[in-house]
């Protein structure tokens, strides 16, 4: 039996014995077998501009414009990219306030799950609306992306991590695939 993956050197084929070739590859192509998009490394990393910075802002509004309006007296309404700017500061923990590990993922779980509190001012009338980051309820108007190769900056400021293959959603990421 053939191995899936075989590199050609010198008119010889070698079986590819690589981690990448062995494990990412193949998750890679069972996750677009899925419906996920592959978001090439370097596309994802000019997305993110730094190693520091976690979501894909530019897909995350774009996204939360898509799945987001709000109604008022019955007739319905868009969000703008400054109300998607204000939601996406509201996902990011805030620096000043030490809430440690637990804490922060509680209020990350809490704004994904709730969404985020955006003020609109509609005929004079001020009022709070929610903007979901997720569209629960149809899944599909959801953006799935996998990336490979996803560095990040080490809490302790020294050097960066790399995860295998990370998974977003809307441009979020959501879970780790380490191979």
């Amino acid at each position: 039996m053939r191995p899936n993956f075989i590199i050609m050197t010198n008119k010889r084929e070698i079986p590819a014995t690589t981690e990448v070739h062995t494990s990412h590859v193949p998750a890679l192509v069972m996750l677009a077998a899925m419906g996920w998009e592959i978001l090439p490394q370097s596309e994802c990393e000019g997305l993110r501009g730094r190693t520091s910075r976690v979501l894909l802002e530019s897909v995350l509004t774009e996204q939360l414009l898509k799945i987001n309006r709000f109604t008022y007296r019955g007739k319905e309404y868009l969000f703008d990219a400054s109300d998607a700017t204000d939601a996406i500061r509201q996902l990011r923990p805030d620096p000043t306030v030490q809430r440690g590990l637990v804490g922060t993922n509680q209020m990350l779980h809490e704004r994904m799950v709730l969404g985020a509190t955006i003020s609109k001012t509609v005929d004079g009338d001020k009022k709070s609306y929610t903007m979901r980051f997720i569209d629960w309820d149809n899944p599909e108007n959801n953006l799935f992306q996998a990336t490979p190769e996803f560095s990040v900056d080490r809490n302790d400021g020294k050097g960066t991590s790399r995860c295998d293959i990370v998974l977003l959603v809307n441009g979020i990421p959501f879970g780790v695939i380490e191979n």
